[in-house]
């Protein structure tokens, strides 16, 4: 087994792509130290692929690359700021508030803030917000695109698992925006510090841009109460929502959201390979896991030493802190879901909350250097350097952290919405 671990270090410290890093270190370790037939590798690859729940990755993740090329986002933060131009730093709330709603279109950090990127970066910086801090919004709005629900991240760990994907989702929606709340709180008080005054608020153009927003406003209550109601599965919601984007497009723009649809579907479906080679790679690694018992081993160690459940989540946390630096989300779950989930369960913590919690350290390594894949994907849009950015983002990364120890003890922010969803209407007994 430490073949496995060493060889799989090399690869990641290589710079070889984290799906191809578990599956050659576990094809090199059934090969020269196990006599398994090598047919169970093919059987490993593809063991999570026939999920029917899987579908829902590729129709959420086009539904949020087609959501972009609409230019709906545009409408949603010109509604946005008219509603907080009243508050200290209004167009900085406005940014995060529209990144709130955006993030039920893409589940991705990079797309959500790069996009919003594009559109709010000149208007703040005209305004006079500095640098910093006007980056700094975006790449912490961007980040909420893999906790607000639909969320691929969520997704890949229900998936590994085989938590209910649905419940996931409802489990996200009460910390995602919380976090969004205590982002625009925080921004008003770095605004007000900054002199960065309210602006006079208009009725008028309060009314005159709701229109334009509310097929985006409305996207995400006929998607997410159409799944919370019962009349659809994750994955129906997913195709749900790729067809509403797909018409809305048309609708708006006809001739030029139908040139850009090519390009649009294959960026999707660059991103939902990458996603299900690495669920090929999980299969793989967690085959041989399975097979030489290493989690169940693992549970007795970490039981036996005494370790309580919240010691255990926090130790688990600081390792997933330290692993955003090197890895994305992608790789987070991947790498270590597999191995410490059997130990959670088998110190009686929640299945949910232990999501929740994995998905918002996610979003921390989404803006933590040297990987900070959303740092650089704000940086692309706005041509501000990396440095300047980070500055930015340090007062909204300590927020996070702090809401995440936060949800260490207090895990029912995620798991009591799910129980209220999901009561029996006739209990027993």
């Amino acid at each position: 087994m430490t073949f496995l671990i060493l060889s799989l270090g090399l690869f990641l410290v290589s710079g070889i792509p984290i799906a191809i890093c578990l599956g050659f270190s576990s094809l090199l370790y059934v090969y020269f130290y196990t006599d398994y037939p090598m047919t169970i590798l093919g059987q490993s690859f593809l063991f999570y692929m026939h999920k029917y729940s899987l579908l829902a990755i590729p129709f959420f993740i086009t539904s949020g690359f087609v959501m972009g090329r609409t230019g709906l986002l545009e409408k949603l933060f010109d509604f946005a700021h008219e509603l907080l131009r009243w508050v200290h730093g209004g167009l900085g709330c406005a940014t995060m508030l529209t990144a709130v709603v955006f993030a039920a279109f893409t589940g991705s950090s990079v797309a959500e803030a790069s996009t919003l990127g594009s559109v709010s970066y000149p208007i703040m910086k005209k305004r006079g917000y500095p640098p910093s801090l006007a980056t700094g919004i975006i790449a912490m709005g961007g980040t909420l695109g893999i906790l607000i629900p639909p969320s691929w991240p969520i997704i890949l760990y229900g998936v590994i698992t085989d938590v209910s994907i649905a419940k996931l989702f409802i489990a996200g929606i009460v910390p995602g925006l919380v976090l969004g709340l205590l982002m625009i709180i925080l921004i008003m008080v770095i605004a007000r510090s900054k002199g960065l005054t309210a602006e006079k608020a208009s009725k008028a153009g309060i009314a005159r841009t709701l229109g334009p927003a509310i097929p985006g406003l409305l996207m995400p209550v006929l998607v997410l109460g159409g799944l919370y109601g019962g009349l659809f599965a994750p994955t129906e919601a997913g195709a749900f929502a790729c067809t509403y984007a797909i018409l809305y497009g048309i609708a708006v723009d006809r001739m030029r959201f139908l040139k850009a649809l090519p390009g649009v579907l294959s960026e999707s479906l660059r991103v939902t390979t990458m996603v299900f080679f690495l669920l090929g790679g999980v299969g793989l690694f967690n085959g041989i896991l399975a097979n030489e018992y290493i989690p169940q081993k693992i549970a007795q160690i970490i039981i036996g030493s005494g370790f309580s459940p919240t010691m255990f989540l926090l130790a688990y946390m600081g390792i997933l802190l330290v692993l955003g630096c090197l890895v994305d989300a992608s790789g987070m779950i991947a790498l270590t879901v597999p191995i410490i989930f059997p130990t959670a369960m088998a110190m009686g913590i929640d299945p949910i909350a232990l999501g929740i919690l994995v998905v918002i350290n996610c979003e921390l390594g989404a803006i933590t250097p040297p990987m900070g894949i959303t740092l650089y994907g704000v940086s692309g849009v706005t041509k501000v350097p990396i440095e300047t950015i980070l500055r930015g983002v340090i007062p909204f990364f300590l927020t996070v952290l702090g809401f995440l120890i936060f949800m260490v003890f207090n895990p029912v922010l995620a798991t009591w919405l799910p129980a209220a969803m999901y009561q029996p209407i006739f209990p027993s007994g």
